[in-house]
């Protein structure tokens, strides 16, 4: 079997470089207080993964217990078993209701520090936090679309076996994602990509449900012949776009 992602893997060196090159001196300040305690990183959806990974920074480097928990863990446990603690709360939007909720248990712990991890300034979550001594607020200046992230391909049917993978392999993590794939023309804005086609995408991944990738007809029409199938999912109203959208989700 041929390798499927050659052109993605092309580009990991400069998506290395971009990565190293990135400002982080106030994150790893931020994390440092964490030392000399055990540590609860909470995550939901894609901001999972990120809490996933610094539960192992903290256990490798600091030599602490940790573990990665989702907001409706940190809802459900009594106070007390946090108040020993610290926490990590990741949220790219800073304002989806679980890890809005999961703050405001971390408030009533009283933990010994709790760090707050968003991209931009000025989210929900961060003014929840903001007055507490015990609070360290980071935002990070990094593209990306809430807890979602948007990717370019050199064409669909590459772009659909990729979503594949992402969604087969965190579903083994317990985590479910949405995913809209559509193709036409981008406008290239420095290092970002806009126009119809990114807000078409857009707007199809948010008709999709948890664990669903669903495709335009436009990607349908264009992957004929590939193997892949598809399952009507009828036509939709998308916002902003003229006329009506049949969609359809990837078997």
């Amino acid at each position: 079997m041929g390798k499927r992602f050659d052109s993605e893997l092309a580009r990991l060196p400069e998506t290395y470089a971009w990565a190293i090159q990135q400002q982080v001196d106030r994150l790893a300040g931020a994390l440092g207080k964490a030392i000399g305690h055990p540590l609860v990183s909470v995550g939901s959806g894609g901001s999972l993964t990120a809490a996933s990974f610094c539960a192992m920074l903290h256990e490798r480097l600091a030599g602490q217990a940790a573990r990665a928990a989702t907001p409706l863990e940190i809802v459900s446990v009594d106070p007390g078993t946090l108040r020993k603690s610290a926490l990590v709360l990741f949220s790219a939007s800073g304002r989806n209701a679980d890890i809005l909720a999961a703050a405001r248990a971390a408030l009533r712990a009283e933990p010994p520090v709790v760090i707050v991890v968003t991209v931009g300034p000025g989210t929900p979550l961060g003014h929840e936090l903001r007055d507490q001594p015990f609070a360290e607020l980071v935002e990070l200046d990094l593209t990306t679309n809430g807890d979602g992230f948007l990717a370019t391909f050199d064409g669909p049917t590459r772009a659909i076996l990729c979503a594949h993978e992402i969604r087969d392999r965190v579903q083994r993590l317990g985590i479910e994602v949405r995913i809209g794939l559509h193709t036409g023309e981008c406008e290239l804005m420095g290092n970002d990509v806009g126009g119809l086609a990114v807000n078409t995408a857009s707007r199809v991944v948010g008709e999709a449900g948890p664990g669903e990738i669903l495709v335009s007809n436009t990607v349908k029409d264009l992957v004929a012949g590939s193997g892949l199938t598809f399952t009507d999912r009828g036509f939709h109203n998308l916002k902003g776009l003229e006329g009506e959208w049949r969609l359809f989700a990837v078997e």
